[in-house]
């Protein structure tokens, strides 16, 4: 019961930190403007926040709090090495790619990929190609190292207070 509350808190937490990321490139007339995406990941929004759709993959995922954790390292990687790729548009299949890329890594059983394809509402050999360019975006490194896992544990549990000191553009 404990993991389940705690993965569901992860799951809201890492959404809260995608939409985050996402608020401030969309936001930012200086960001380049991406058009169809060469990584095969931009779409129309889907009909579900960001963070209703996390705690939707948390529920059926079957996968640990770790996950998460694991999930926001990728995530911050992207952040760094590509920070422009977060846009409203493809925010969604990233969080899918990443929660099973990390689900993968360090889950000792995992699902189907029919499964992971399943829960994120699309087919088989989408959840591929976005996995593929996911991996691919981060080079190919799953291993995440103790620091990186304790600091993105850090992040998960301060991502509210994170989120408050990202700037916004205000509409006067």
């Amino acid at each position: 019961m404990a993991d389940q509350i705690e993965g569901e808190c992860y799951a809201m937490a890492l959404g809260k930190l995608v939409q985050t990321f996402c608020q401030v490139n969309d936001e930012n007339a200086a960001a380049p403007a991406v058009g169809e995406s060469v990584y095969r990941i931009w779409c129309d929004v889907p009909p579900i926040s960001v963070n209703d759709f996390a705690v939707r993959l948390e529920k059926y995922f079957r996968c640990s709090p770790v996950c998460f954790v694991v999930a926001t390292a990728y995530m911050t990687r992207l952040q760094s090495t590509h920070p422009f790729i977060f846009r409203t548009q493809n925010a969604h299949k990233l969080l899918l790619g990443v929660l099973v890329i990390a689900a993968k890594f360090s889950e000792d059983t995992v699902c189907s990929q029919t499964h992971y394809a399943r829960c994120g509402g699309i087919e088989g050999a989408e959840l591929n190609a976005i996995e593929a360019t996911t991996l691919a975006l981060l080079q190919f490194s799953c291993f995440v190292s103790d620091v990186e896992l304790r600091m993105s544990h850090l992040v998960l549990s301060n991502v509210d207070r994170a989120t408050l000191a990202v700037p916004s553009k205000r509409v006067s």
